[in-house]
């Protein structure tokens, strides 16, 4: 089932375009994450969806509905769209404690003081507040209002949920914590998501698939695994993760391609066109594997970063290139010592 359909939504304020021709398909029970730098219009296209904002241009359609349409003339506004919506601000009524905001919903829907108790009891359990039914948002931590913000919006069970950083307040234990929440919750309810985040980590966990935007446009969408293993371009490839990128060059020899790292490495016998005599690869530095005996080149270690469960190198391949690179802890090289490498893995981008 499509749960929501944009179609070249356009949106922008005065001269500067902060989105241009947006089109996704969110689906049923998929969690869709929207990642970005800040001003890449990924906050304002949630705010467009959720009715907060009206588009210059396009077609919303949620749940088969048509929401919006510039050719139509439809603007159907937040309050009827059926979604439920996280603010980053939180939005609390702050005369009313954790219970009372978290069941306002319920009370103007008039529903029984017993299913109220019973709802508003589950959500607080789910997202940790349990013990801080009558505390006021005054007295809460930062955290712990956007966990009342989010129980709120979760307690009417939307068949929609669109959430704007979420978990940006929340210390790094309690993050890491909700995302496993939301992720529950999505799979034991089948409430499709929408989630706003700057955070590579939180988009990788939670999930289905990711949109990489960056200046209102679509980078690459598809899923985690997919984007951060072959990355379309050199913005997505940076953005996700920790990136080499190297321009080369194709050389041909013996009628095979191969691509010249520097003037005595290369990566031999490649699938590439004839006409690319120019590339950019990709290569993340734990497809890099570090070797005392053979491998495709040398490089000198001339910097060397403890993590705990990892290792991070830097190898110096010549007066220009450099690989930042990635080990496990068992493998210990000195600073300066020449090293052979190999490549597992690499994608070759647009």
């Amino acid at each position: 089932m499509l749960i929501c359909n944009v179609n070249n939504v356009s949106k922008k304020y005065e001269d500067k375009k902060v989105l241009d021709s947006v089109s996704f398909r969110l689906l049923e029970n998929e969690i869709l994450v929207f990642l970005g730098p800040s001003g890449c219009g990924k906050t304002t296209l949630l705010n467009i969806i959720a009715g907060i904002e009206k588009p210059d241009k396009g077609e919303i359609f949620i749940l088969n509905h048509l929401v919006y349409s510039s050719y139509e003339g439809i603007f159907v506004p937040a309050n009827k769209r059926g979604v439920g919506l996280v603010f980053q601000n939180y939005a609390l009524w702050p005369h009313y404690n954790v219970f009372e905001n978290i069941a306002y919903p319920l009370k103007i829907m008039k529903k029984s003081k017993n299913d109220i108790k019973t709802k508003v009891e589950e959500v607080i359990k789910l997202v940790n507040l349990t013990g801080k039914e009558k505390s006021y948002p005054s007295k809460l931590s930062g955290g712990e209002q956007q966990r009342v913000a989010l129980a709120r919006a979760l307690i009417m069970k939307p068949k929609l949920l669109l959430l704007d950083e979420p978990l940006s307040h929340l210390d790094a234990k309690m993050n890491e914590k909700m995302r496993y929440e939301i992720k529950k919750l999505n799979s034991e309810t089948g409430i499709s998501m929408i989630y706003v985040t700057h955070d590579q980590r939180e988009a990788m966990d939670i999930g289905d698939r990711i949109i990489v935007m960056n200046k209102g446009h679509i980078e690459q969408s598809d899923k985690p695994e997919v984007i951060y293993k072959n990355p379309q371009n050199e913005f997505v490839a940076k953005f996700i993760g920790d990136a080499n990128i190297v321009k080369c060059e194709v050389v041909s020899r013996n009628n095979k391609n191969n691509i010249k790292l520097t003037d005595d490495v290369y990566i031999k016998n490649v699938n590439i066109k004839d006409n690319d005599s120019k590339i950019t690869l990709c290569i993340r530095p734990e497809d890099i594997v570090l070797n005392n005996n053979f491998g495709i080149g040398k490089g000198k270690i001339i910097e060397r970063i403890y993590r705990g469960n990892i290792i991070y190198y830097v190898l110096k391949l010549n007066d220009k290139n450099v690989l930042k690179v990635q080990t496990s802890t068992k493998e210990y090289y000195d600073l300066n010592e020449e090293i052979w490498f190999d490549i597992n893995h690499y994608t070759i981008m647009n």
